[in-house]
């Protein structure tokens, strides 16, 4: 029914930072999970794209914000309800089992509550240089890319929100010599001390290893 929609799909207009669409593989599944009532079970990636993790999910509805698609539903195995960015859904299966029932939810006042806590938590933008040969799969990651610039050469200059120096961090070493951390200065020289280390720690072993 219209009033059964309008309780499961959600579409968001107000203003939030810029950041394109984009085709979300598995909408058509999840919307269909959602109005049947069925339990899914998703591969889903946190933000650094670092992880994966299997998550059966109770589906309550679906939320469109700036034209970024979110599922909303009680994950059983955090015991809580919890929003999915549905691009960092790697796959996902509907179950043979119906969803729990859930009288008490309101998918209106629970993203209202949700949307503030995205709105305010921290930022932490990263500018970065992208190998030609990593461009199209970095901006293929569950990452939250503010704006982006092909170059010539094919590279890629792109500000991507990482959340914390920390997550930065993580992110700038495991992609390797293939990203370049270009701003902010802080995290380019952390990242470069902790190369450095590394090299020492790793020439010396090295040298340990080769000695006659």
């Amino acid at each position: 029914s219209v009033r059964a929609g309008r309780e499961r799909f959600l579409f968001d207009h107000m203003a939030w930072y810029k950041e394109a669409g984009e085709p979300d593989a598995n909408l058509a599944a999840l919307r269909m999970a959602v109005l049947h009532g069925r339990r899914v079970r998703l591969i889903y990636k946190n933000r650094d794209a670092a992880e994966s993790e299997e998550r059966d999910v109770d589906p309550l509805g679906l939320v469109c914000k700036a034209g970024l698609w979110y599922l909303v539903g009680f994950c059983l195995r955090r015991g809580a309800l919890r929003t999915f960015r549905l691009k960092r859904i790697v796959s996902m299966e509907s179950l043979a089992v119906l969803r729990a029932v859930y009288p008490d939810f309101d998918l209106a006042r629970y993203w209202e509550q949700a949307r503030s806590l995205l709105e305010t938590r921290q930022r932490f933008p990263v500018i970065v240089w992208v190998d030609p040969s990593y461009a199209d799969e970095l901006l293929g990651c569950p990452l939250t890319v503010l704006r982006s610039e092909r170059c010539s050469d094919g590279s890629l200059i792109a500000e991507i929100d990482l959340e914390s120096a920390e997550q930065a961090m993580h992110f700038a070493l495991s992609c390797g010599r293939r990203v370049e951390v270009r701003g902010p200065a802080a995290l380019r020289e952390a990242v470069t001390r902790e190369i450095v280390a590394l090299a020492v720690r790793y020439g010396a072993v090295f040298e340990r290893e080769h000695a006659p």
